[in-house]
């Protein structure tokens, strides 16, 4: 787990070989992160370290949890692209789950709903991430 400004990312292993990189901004004492925060500058460079650490480890199924997120500026927007991107290099799936109206405004704005897969539920994600 890493804190950085307000956003905390943390990784669940899900059963099916999946890590759930999971965004907050604060951790209760039972491992859930809760709280809104934004997806900006700062906590988009370590989100990207955050997945190359875990590609590094031979990841094959990546899935973002965004539903903490409330806002994604234009960095945001580059750090999902760029860990989309670093895991198509590495033949791994990468999902995201759990986007609100908002950011999902500002991904169809700039196609990024076409270029990312983006599911309703985690369990949609999972069929696909398997």
């Amino acid at each position: 787990m890493i804190t950085v400004k307000d956003l905390t990312i943390d990784k669940v292993d899900l059963n099916e070989g999946i890590v759930k990189i999971v965004f907050g901004a604060s951790k209760l004492g039972d491992g859930d992160l809760v709280g809104q925060t934004d997806f900006e500058f700062m906590s988009s460079l370590n989100s990207v370290e955050f997945v190359e650490e875990e590609l590094e480890r031979g990841r094959r199924n990546i899935l973002f949890d965004m539903k903490n997120i409330r806002r994604v500026d234009s960095t945001g927007l580059w750090t999902v692209f760029e860990c989309h991107k670093k895991s198509q290099k590495r033949n791994v799936k990468f999902g995201i789950i759990n986007v609100n109206e908002f950011v999902m405004k500002r991904f169809k704005s700039t196609t990024m709903d076409k270029q990312v897969n983006i599911f309703e539920t985690e369990k949609e994600a999972i069929e696909f991430l398997r």
